[in-house]
């Protein structure tokens, strides 16, 4: 699975717990995802990082800066397997 991929499933795995898969399903679609509607992302548009920076954004119109911490959380993970991550300013 590429990078950025299992980057943006995490986060999305951890909204899902807090928000439910519908909500995060249409904000997945609305930052450019192949999202279903079950969370599970098949594909993104444009660059890894700009689909990971487009994604928070649209939890973050929901949350707040909430949805930072929780992208943080779940991304800490998946830092630690590929740390060069840490450059995407909104997790690192």
């Amino acid at each position: 699975m590429d990078k950025y991929k299992e980057l943006m499933q995490a986060i999305v795995n951890k909204q899902i717990l807090l928000i439910g898969a519908a909500v995060v399903s249409r904000r997945g679609r609305a930052a450019g995802l192949d999202i279903g509607d079950d969370g599970k992302i098949s594909g993104f548009s444009g660059s890894g990082e700009e689909a990971v920076k487009k994604l928070i954004e649209q939890f973050k119109m929901l949350s707040g800066n909430a949805a930072i911490d929780f992208a943080r959380q779940a991304a800490k993970p998946i830092i630690e397997k590929y740390p060069e991550l840490k450059a995407i300013k909104e997790i690192g």
